[in-house]
């Protein structure tokens, strides 16, 4: 069993272990663009929807799988020019 900070009366209560699994994200659904700016202009790319299993990668947090994606997508980390990748995560229950 798991205390949990409140219920809807401002009173404490407890979630037992199937509330808690319920609470837990099973995967976490990340979309993301790339923006790159070259000497020609700026290219935007879409890159194509995936998921990250939260059991199978160790994921903790939603901050956790997006720093995952971002390694996925860019695993080096470096450009030849600037570049933004946007990162938005959904969680899936």
């Amino acid at each position: 069993m798991t205390y949990s900070e409140s219920d809807l009366n401002g009173q404490a209560c407890f979630l037992n272990d199937e509330d808690e699994q319920m609470s837990t994200p099973k995967y976490y659904q990340i979309i993301a663009m790339i923006s790159i700016r070259t000497k020609k202009g700026v290219i935007v790319k879409q890159v194509p929807t995936f998921y990250l299993a939260a059991n199978i990668q160790g994921i903790i947090s939603a901050a956790h799988a997006e720093q995952i994606a971002r390694e996925i997508i860019n695993p080096v980390g470096m450009t030849k020019y600037p570049t933004v990748i946007d990162v938005t995560v959904v969680e899936v229950y």
